[in-house]
């Protein structure tokens, strides 16, 4: 998405010199009208002219909005994406902070949830009370550990690994190994179980454990985790030493991310019979998913989708070579963690993603509020959605982009013919799968419907002045709405991302293009915009989810969003071939002073430079 921006300046710069280069058209080819005269000053503003293109076009197309645009303060990073998103995100706020709860002229207990979720957060002074004894009462009831002093102290002998890891399971805890429900890639008309490797709490890369600085992070976030639970400092060293060697046996035996780059090693089918066989004796499968689906018929003659057999082909000797203390202290870190940003704000200092991530780039903390706001977003992203889109959203533009996306995959479809190097039998596929491709514009018209907003969030429960107690029945919410969705035909037209976010995104198993509400407005979207101006503005986002559709993951989906590689051979060859190119290019590249993987930015890059050629072949 940031790639495209760059692309937006390129087009708006080759616009202007399109023009200057057809002057000889006449006055009868000019747009005089008070839009394009705007639009005109707008691309005019962001050039800068002391700069030869033909010696930095970068600079010739976006000099003059970033010297016009400073970062904020409060900023990592500025663009016109980020303008709109902080700029719909204080909206919210505005919203959020009104009193009292009518939505569409009628009182909503969806939006009374929202705004009491986020006021429990905002409560700080309640939360500083109850400090960390919601917290040691989670360890106490989830079977303890050695790393700190609880009432009940932990017994090997009436500890045991399965009861550990079905407890924390059942709600947030991935100890091991992640479980989830999703639509099945090669039969689109169910639901299925899916597990995967995980449960580490750094780098899925074994080498970055050898790295005193990965040490380091890790035994920070313990100390400071022992320090607030009562530990002693010797205590917590030598028993977190123990649990980070796990973690790196574990991240030994991950299958390796470029690996699973490919869909079609993420797709194993087999029964749960065969998993358990895989797996190995040391839990019993069948027992694990009647816990965790909460009674719901899993049996082991079901089928379930096993993203990494080779690391649960490794995971047995692992588990068996650690020690009864070691297995029980790493389940309850791994179920602590995800617990801190819901307790006192000096448990911040435990969350050791973000600590790693402060290492390059400047931690600028956000405010409390913001920061509650997106906690509660995170929660009810729909509702969240509906009470910006009911006062701050206009469709106006919808037409128009409609017709701007339908126009770039017809431009699409056209240029398949300049494609020499695909045959006459994979462009067919091509073709059918472009013409066949759905698209959603805007938000789900019913989330503005205040009854049905209130009957999807009914089951969830907030409290208004316990912010630990809501993020308990945000999971057993959000739990339960899948589980529920488990052999279940997969819902369409679903939208995977809250619509008043800035975005636009393709789903491979629908083949289906959504553009968010968020995303259409000023200054990248407006139905005043003159058409080409548009096209300039919004054809690389939607050129670049286009894309996505044929990118080396999503060409390996049908029209119909199923797992079939529908390329003959030697086309599919030659795609690879070519795509090396871009995998080279961006190895060379470094971000943040670490080597950028061209592989596992590889479907982004096909579609950034894809979408841009697609955009430009449409506005020139």
């Amino acid at each position: 998405m940031f790639s495209s921006l760059v692309c937006m300046c390129f087009l708006s710069a080759c616009l202007l010199l399109v023009g200057a280069r057809d002057a000889d058209y006449g006055d009868k080819h000019l747009c005089l009208s008070e839009e394009c005269l705007e639009a005109g000053h707008i691309i005019t503003s962001k050039l800068d002219r002391s700069v030869d293109p033909c010696e930095d076009m970068f600079q010739f197309s976006c000099g003059g909005w970033m010297n016009n645009n400073e970062i904020p303060e409060e900023m990592q990073r500025w663009s016109a994406l980020e303008e709109v998103s902080s700029k719909i995100e204080e909206q919210l706020l505005e919203l959020i902070h009104q009193d009292g709860w009518i939505f569409k002229g009628k009182q909503s207990s969806a939006i009374k949830k929202l705004k009491q979720y986020y006021l429990s957060c905002v409560d700080v002074g309640t939360i500083e009370e109850k400090g960390a004894a919601p917290l040691k009462q989670l360890i106490e009831d989830f079977g303890s550990w050695t790393v700190t002093r609880t009432k009940k102290p932990w017994r090997k002998d009436r500890w045991n690994l399965q009861d550990a890891i079905l407890k924390t399971h059942a709600l947030w805890g991935s100890s091991f190994f992640g479980i989830g429900i999703v639509e099945d890639e090669k039969n689109g008309s169910r639901n299925i179980v899916t597990i995967a490797q995980g449960g580490v709490t750094l780098s899925e890369i074994a080498e970055t454990y050898n790295e005193k600085s990965t040490r380091d992070y890790f035994m920070k976030a313990a100390f400071k985790l022992g320090e607030l639970l009562g530990g002693s400092r010797h205590s917590v060293k030598a028993k977190m030493a123990k649990v980070y060697n796990l973690e790196k046996s574990l991240a030994q035996i991950f299958v390796s991310k470029e690996i699973l780059t490919n869909p079609l090693n993420r797709y194993n089918l087999m029964t749960l019979r065969e998993f358990q066989k895989l797996i190995g004796s040391w839990i019993n499968m069948e027992k694990y998913m009647e816990t965790v689906f909460r009674g719901r018929v899993l049996s082991y003659d079901d089928e379930i989708v096993v993203a990494t057999p080779d690391y649960f082909k490794k995971l047995q000797k692992v588990v068996k070579d650690t020690d009864k203390e070691t297995l029980a202290n790493y389940i309850m870190w791994n179920f602590i963690l995800p617990t801190v940003g819901y307790l006192p704000e000096e448990f911040e200092a435990v969350d050791i993603k973000q600590i790693m991530e402060s290492e390059d780039e400047i931690e600028i903390p956000l405010s409390r509020q913001k920061t509650c706001l997106e906690k509660a977003v995170k929660v009810m992203p729909l509702a969240a959605s509906a009470l910006y889109i009911d006062l701050f959203f206009s469709q106006e533009s919808d037409v128009k982009v409609v017709t701007a996306i339908d126009d770039i995959e017809h431009e699409f479809i056209k240029n398949l013919d300049e494609l020499h190097w695909i045959d006459q039998v994979t462009k067919k596929n091509l073709r059918e799968k472009a013409e066949s491709m759905t698209n959603l514009v805007g938000f789900p018209d019913w989330i503005l419907s205040p009854s049905k907003l209130d009957a999807y969030y009914k089951t969830l429960v907030v409290y208004p002045d316990d912010f630990w107690g809501n993020f308990i029945g945000a999971v057993q919410f959000e739990t339960n709405r899948v589980l529920d969705s488990y052999k279940k035909p997969p819902a369409r037209n679903k939208w995977e991302i809250p619509p008043h976010e800035v975005n636009a995104y393709y789903s491979v198993t629908d083949n289906q293009l959504v553009v968010l509400a968020g995303i259409l407005h000023e200054p990248i979207v407006s139905a005043y915009y003159p058409t080409s101006y548009l096209y300039g503005k919004l054809g690389s986002i939607i050129g670049h989810e286009i894309i996505h559709g044929f990118d080396n993951s999503g060409r390996l989906y049908d029209k119909d969003g199923h797992l079939r590689d529908s390329w003959t051979p030697h086309v599919a060859e030659e795609f690879d071939q070519r795509a090396q190119c871009f995998i080279d290019q961006y190895d060379s590249y470094l971000v943040y002073n670490h080597s950028l993987s061209g592989l596992l930015t590889l479907g982004e890059n096909i579609a950034d430079n894809g979408g841009c050629e697609t955009q430009l072949s449409i506005s020139v």
